[in-house]
């Protein structure tokens, strides 16, 4: 793949064809990444991983209809649990609607992404109204 620094947004939705391996590649040659929707591709924890690793500009990421990552998986997406003492972290928009392994305890530990203005989980049945009281 080649190298597309300039690349800020990119929308895969519904691609049956994303593989993890495909994810790091795109976000390995795509340092400026800002918008990254994956809505109904294979992401998973392994995506994750790599999307946490290499967008550290990345303000906005859609895994909506994603159910091939865990609520383990998607907390790598928080500093503080993946290990890192600091981070570059700027994620301000997260939608994860429609995935059923989010709960109240993901919502409760995406807190700690201090950038986040904005979280979507219609649909998810783990969350409830003490949920979204964070």
């Amino acid at each position: 793949m080649c190298n597309l620094i300039a690349l800020l947004e990119i929308r895969l939705q519904w691609c049956a064809g994303i593989t993890d391996v495909g994810i790091r590649a795109l976000v390995r040659n795509c340092p400026k990444l800002r918008l990254l929707d994956l809505k109904s591709c294979a992401v998973t924890d392994s995506g994750i991983q790599s999307i946490s690793e290499l967008c550290t500009e990345l303000r906005e990421l859609d895994l909506s209809w994603c159910p091939g990552f865990s609520e383990e998986g998607l907390l790598q997406l928080v500093p503080i649990y993946a290990g890192q003492a600091t981070t570059q972290q700027r994620l301000e928009r997260l939608s994860l609607e429609w995935c059923m392994q989010i709960t109240d305890k993901t919502l409760h530990a995406l807190h700690a992404i201090d950038t986040l203005r904005r979280i979507q989980v219609a649909g998810c049945m783990g969350v409830t109204a003490e949920g979204m009281e964070w």
